[in-house]
């Protein structure tokens, strides 16, 4: 078995650092863009059930 590495050493390493604060940066932008488009379908009114899940399926579809 390897060595164990703690998280402190993981993130000395400034790519890696760099790289774990870009994809936080990353995962706020997609929910603050999600919840800006449910925002305008509950405004916009109508069918507002079938519109909402569809936006959150195609939210939620790429983790999977």
């Amino acid at each position: 078995m390897g060595q164990a590495v703690k998280i402190t050493e993981i993130l000395r390493n400034q790519n890696f650092l760099k790289l774990w604060i870009g994809q936080i940066v990353s995962a706020l932008g997609d929910r603050f863009h999600q919840m800006a488009l449910l925002g305008l379908i509950i405004q916009k009114g109508g069918n507002v059930g079938e519109e909402l899940s569809k936006i959150t399926f195609w939210s939620v579809f790429p983790f999977f």
